[in-house]
This record gives structure tokens, C-alpha cells and sequence, in this order.
């Protein structure tokens, strides 16, 4: 017997097999439902996950360097999570960690699009169920010596100036 039902947007399907008649099949698919609603609870993790990145981007964006970068314009992007909501037990929630690790926040140019920079991982306990890239979104090219001369040109000029 498949069983499917929806609770709030909790879905869960449940499949019963062996069960000698309906009646019995139709218990036993009860009471696993009734155990998952009663037991489990659905946690948005984009809430979590959106926090603790922008946390990391705002301590982190003007750290990042980029040796002989044309452009110091760096956008930086989260992977898009496909998993909006994830059931955990409701006595775990407590337990849900995220760490954003193998941070490197120096490069030297050129850096491809969508440079990975580091890893957001989300735990639950000790087990990690997702992870995202946090990456250079855009292309940095790396200068030229026409750049480093209109830098010293600039430079003589600024100074002389003042």
C-alpha cells in the first residue's frame, strides 16, 4: 500500500508491504505517518544558510585580495540551494550547524567566472547533508603593463598636483 499525504507543505509518502490484509495495511501506514508529524519538522534552511553568508561576506569581502587584478570590482555569490525545506527530528533541530570552511580569499590574476572561494556546509550533528560554493562570480582579468603605466602616470600626476 503507497500512502501520500500533505501536512502544511510536509509531504511524506509511506509504503507498506507484507501486511496480510488492507485493514492492517492501512494501521501501519497510519501510524508511520502519525510517527513522522509527531516526531519530525520541516527547517527552512535558506533562512539559516542566507544568514550565515551574509554574516561571512560582510566580514570577509574586503579581505579578499586579487594580486595584479585589472578590476577590483569582486562580486561574490552563493550557490543557489535546491533544498528549501529539510525534516529533521524536532529534538535535533538544536543540532543543526553551518560552517562555511577551506576559505581562500587570495588569488592571483587572472581568476575565471565562478571561481569557488569557499565551501558553505550544513551539518546536522556530525553529518553534513548540503553544500554550497561561494564563488567569484565575475572574471578578473590581470593588468597589463598599459595599466601599470597609467597607475604611475597617475601617480606623478596626483603628486605633483599637491
Amino acid at each position: 500500500m503507497v500512502t501520500s499525504v500533505d501536512r502544511n507543505g510536509f509531504n511524506i509518502i509511506t509504503v507498506v508491504l507484507g501486511a496480510d490484509t488492507k485493514k492492517i495495511r492501512t494501521k501501519d501506514s497510519i501510524k508511520l505517518i502519525e510517527y513522522i508529524y509527531s516526531n519530525y519538522e520541516l527547517v527552512d534552511l535558506n533562512e539559516l544558510i542566507e544568514e550565515e553568508y551574509i554574516n561571512w561576506i560582510n566580514i570577509n569581502k574586503n579581505r579578499i585580495r586579487i594580486n595584479k587584478a585589472k578590476d577590483s570590482n569582486i562580486q561574490i555569490n552563493l550557490e543557489k540551494n535546491k533544498c528549501f525545506s529539510y525534516p529533521v527530528k524536532k529534538e535535533e533541530i538544536k543540532d543543526i550547524n553551518i560552517k562555511i570552511e577551506n576559505a581562500n580569499l587570495y588569488f592571483e590574476a587572472p581568476v575565471s567566472k565562478e571561481k569557488a572561494i569557499a565551501m558553505l556546509n550544513v551539518y546536522l550533528g556530525d553529518k553534513r547533508i548540503l553544500d554550497l560554493n561561494i564563488y567569484i562570480e565575475n572574471e578578473i582579468k590581470r593588468k597589463t603593463w598599459k595599466d601599470y603605466f597609467k597607475e604611475c602616470l597617475t601617480f606623478l600626476i596626483v603628486r605633483n598636483i599637491m
